[in-house]
């Protein structure tokens, strides 16, 4: 999403997202928020990360973070 609040536009299509990727320049706070929102609407589907880099530490950063991210909300219940 671009514009005024890719966090909200996000959420919007949460109920409906069937397959998701996450680009390497995402924040944290917006990696997080995308996850809470999709988790919320009990997503079931990949996650996967878009590579426009050929620096490849750059998407293994990104999936450490999904599986941190994932990590904290299975210990929250």
């Amino acid at each position: 999403w671009h514009g005024d609040d890719p966090d909200g536009g996000d959420a919007l299509v949460a109920p409906w997202t069937m397959h998701t990727h996450f680009s390497t320049g995402i924040s944290d706070q917006s990696l997080e928020n995308a996850v809470d929102a999709l988790r919320a609407n009990n997503y079931s589907g990949c996650y996967s990360v878009e590579v426009a880099t050929t620096r490849y530490s750059e998407p293994a950063i990104v999936i450490a973070k999904l599986r941190d991210a994932a990590e904290r909300r299975q210990q929250q219940g």
